[in-house]
């Protein structure tokens, strides 16, 4: 979702209540075709559930070696946390 926003967003206006908007990846150059991956992943409902009960159950902090689980546990975990505006 661009800085001046998508038609859809400036068409409903402020109908959504504060903190309750939702957010996209933001694509960079080629990186829609990894966003699309990520999404397509984070829709799979068993294996998100699967990730996000791992993450929370290792308690995987700010120190923790980062690999392609990890990373992807935490974006998923960036994803389902309301973003507070």
């Amino acid at each position: 979702m661009g800085a001046a926003g998508s038609k859809l967003e400036k068409a409903l206006g402020d109908q959504f209540p504060e903190g309750e908007r939702y957010f996209g990846l933001e694509n960079f150059g080629n990186t829609c075709y990894c966003n699309s991956v990520f999404q397509a992943l984070y829709f799979c409902v068993p294996f998100r559930e699967q990730l996000l009960e791992y993450y929370s159950s290792h308690e995987i902090g700010a120190d923790a070696e980062d690999n392609l689980l990890t990373c992807l546990a935490d974006l998923f975990t960036q994803v389902v946390t309301p973003l507070e505006l």
